[in-house]
C-alpha cells in the first residue's frame, strides 16, 4: 500500500450488490484529460492473468482463498471498454441504442467494479483505497473474476461468487490486514458513492482517514451483515479517533458485502501504529443465524518525512528576486511565496511537480513592482503544507545579495543531547536557529527550538532534547541564520544547512 501512486486524482466508480442500486461518478476533468476517443491500444494491461494473480496475492495477504480467472467477464469488461471508448459515458449499464452496445459488456458493466483513469494500471490495486470497491474484491465468497483495462477503463468482475465457500464460525478478514505496514494515511473522498459524507459534518470533499474495513463469513448460505455494538480505533500514543461506523444498519451497509468500515473522521498519524477492533453480531438470513464476534487487529501508517524546505540562495538583482529552493523528492503539491519589502507584500505559489527519486530543485523568479523593484532586500517567507508523505513545513529568510556563509562544522546527537559548532561570515550578527521536528509522545507532531547567538564568526549549541526526538527515526534539525540587514558591507541574505537526526 505505502508503494501504492497516490490516488489524490482517482475518479471511480461503484458497483453496486446484487439488489442495490446502481452508482456511477466521474470527474469531468479526468475524462477530458482522457481524450477517450483517442488512439486504440492493442491490449489490457496488466493482462486478465496477471490482474487476477494480482488479485490473488493481494486476497492471500488478507487470509483470503485464490479467484480463478472468468473468461466471460474477461471479454465482457473487454466489450464495455470499447463501448466506453466510443461513447466516453460511465457507469454500471449500456444504452443499446449507442455505439459498440452488446450484451455481453452490457452484463459486465453491471456485474464489475470500474475506474476511470491512470490507475488502472494497477490492476485490481487501482480500487485499494476505495471501501466499497475494496470489500467486493476481497469478498470471502469470490470464487472466479475477469480483468481488462484499456481506453481509460478498468473493469473487474466481482458477482462470480460461490457459497459453498464457509466458514464452521465467524471469520474476520480485516484490511489493512494485521501488521501491515506503509498505509496511506488519508482518503481523498474520490469514490461513488462517496464514503466522505457520511462523516458528520463532512463536505465530500474534505479528506478523512484511510478506511479500515472488514470482510466476514460463517456458515449459512447467505451473510446478511454484521450489526456493530462497539469499536475504536486507537493510535499506540494520544487519544482514540473519532469513527463512524457502516455496518448492515447503515444506509451505506449493502455497499459492504456483508462486511463493515470505520471510516475516520481527520487524517490518520503519518507513521504511527493503529490498533482497530470491533464487537458485534454476524446475520445470515434467518431470524436463528446470528453469531457474535470480536475481532482486533494492527497496521502502521506511512511514515511522513521532512519536507527538508531549504532556500540554497536568494538574491535582488535588477529588481527581480531569484531564489533557489530545495526540498525532498517526495513533495507534491505548491510551495506558497511571500516576499516582504518597503511595506509591501508580493505573494504567489509554485508547483513543485511530480514527486520524484531524491532532491528537487524548485527555482523562483519574479519581477518586483514599485518600491519593492527599488530595493535591494526584503524578507522572503516560503511555506508548504505537506502532502501523505512529507511534513508541512517553513521557511523565512532574508533576500540580498551578501553571502552570510552560514557553515557546520560539528553535530553530534548522543543520549537525547544535540551538541553542534559551526561559523558564519566575520561581518555579521545576530542568531542562528535551530529547529529540530519529530514525532511527540502523544502522536502529535513536536517542534524543539533552540539558539545560537553569533560571536565573532563562531557559533555553538549545547542542548538537551526532548526523549521523543531521538524515539523518531525521521527527526529533523533544521539551522537557520535570517539574514543580516545592517552589516558592514550588507545586506547579507538568509541561509539555511539540516539534517535527519534519526541516524545519528
Amino acid at each position: 500500500m505505502g508503494n501504492r501512486a497516490n490516488s489524490s486524482n482517482r475518479t471511480r466508480s461503484v458497483k453496486a450488490p446484487a439488489g442495490a442500486p446502481l452508482w456511477a461518478g466521474v470527474c469531468s476533468a479526468v475524462l477530458l484529460a482522457l481524450g477517450f476517443a483517442g488512439p486504440v491500444l492493442a491490449a489490457s494491461e496488466p493482462s486478465p492473468q496477471r490482474a487476477v494473480e494480482m488479485l490473488n496475492e493481494w486476497r492471500g495477504r488478507v487470509g483470503l482463498g485464490a479467484v480463478t480467472l472468468d473468461p466471460a467477464n474477461t471479454e465482457g469488461c473487454r466489450q464495455h471498454a470499447e463501448y466506453y471508448r466510443l461513447n466516453g459515458t460511465t457507469g454500471h449499464s449500456e444504452d443499446p441504442s449507442r455505439p459498440g452496445y452488446t450484451v455481453e459488456g452490457d452484463r459486465a458493466a453491471g456485474s464489475s467494479v470500474l475506474a476511470y483513469d491512470a490507475s488502472i494500471s494497477e490492476g485490481p490495486y487501482a480500487w485499494e483505497e476505495a471501501p466499497y470497491h475494496r470489500t467486493s474484491l476481497l469478498a470471502p465468497r469470490l470464487a472466479a473474476a475477469g480483468f481488462w483495462a484499456e481506453h481509460g477503463l478498468g473493469c473487474m468482475g466481482v458477482f462470480n461468487r460461490n457459497d459453498a465457500i464457509r466458514t464452521a464460525g465467524v471469520a474476520a478478514y480485516p484490511y489493512p490486514h494485521h501488521g501491515q505496514t506503509g498505509v496511506e494515511a488519508s482518503f481523498d473522498c474520490f469514490e461513488t458513492p462517496n464514503p466522505c459524507t457520511r462523516v458528520p459534518g463532512n463536505d465530500g470533499e474534505t479528506p478523512i482517514g484511510f478506511v479500515p474495513t472488514v470482510n466476514l463469513n460463517g456458515p449459512w448460505s447467505h451473510i446478511s451483515g454484521p450489526e456493530i455494538t462497539s469499536a475504536s480505533l486507537r493510535p499506540d500514543r494520544g487519544s482514540p479517533v473519532a469513527i463512524t461506523i457502516e455496518d448492515r444498519s447503515d444506509p451505506r451497509g449493502a455497499f459492504l458485502d456483508g462486511g463493515f468500515s470505520m471510516l475516520p473522521h481527520e487524517p490518520l498519524r503519518g507513521g504511527t501504529w493503529y490498533t482497530a477492533s470491533a464487537r458485534g453480531v454476524l446475520h445470515g438470513s434467518g431470524a436463528d443465524e446470528q453469531m457474535p464476534f470480536d475481532v482486533s487487529w494492527r497496521f502502521q501508517t506511512q511514515p511522513r518525512f521532512p519536507a527538508k524546505l531549504k532556500v540554497e540562495r536568494a538574491s535582488i538583482r535588477g529588481g527581480v528576486l531569484d531564489a533557489l529552493l530545495s526540498v525532498t523528492g517526495r513533495a507534491t503539491g505548491e510551495i506558497t511565496v511571500d516576499y516582504q519589502a518597503a511595506g509591501r507584500f508580493t505573494r504567489y505559489t509554485v508547483d513543485v511537480g511530480p514527486a520524484q527519486v531524491g532532491e528537487k530543485q524548485v527555482r523562483l523568479v519574479r519581477e518586483l513592482e514599485g518600491a519593492q523593484r527599488r530595493r535591494s532586500t526584503g524578507i522572503l517567507n516560503i511555506g508548504y503544507d505537506g502532502n501523505g508523505e512529507t511534513k508541512p513545513d517553513v521557511v523565512r529568510v532574508r533576500a540580498a545579495n551578501g553571502r552570510s556563509r552560514l557553515t557546520r562544522e560539528t553535530l553530534t546527537f548522543a543520549d537525547g543531547r544535540l551538541r553542534v559548532t559551526g561559523a558564519i561570515d566575520d561581518d555579521v550578527a545576530g542568531i542562528v536557529r535551530l529547529r529540530a521536528t519529530y514525532l511527540a509522545a502523544d502522536g502529535s507532531a513536536g517542534v524543539w527550538e533552540g539558539r545560537a547567538p553569533v560571536l565573532g564568526g563562531r557559533w555553538s549549541v549545547d542542548s538537551q532534547l526532548p526523549a521523543a526526538v531521538a524515539a523518531d527515526p525521521n527527526a529533523y534539525l533544521t539551522i537557520q541564520f535570517t539574514g543580516d540587514l545592517n552589516a558592514p558591507g550588507g545586506p547579507y541574505r538568509g541561509e539555511q544547512d539540516g539534517k535527519g537526526l534519526g541516524n545519528l
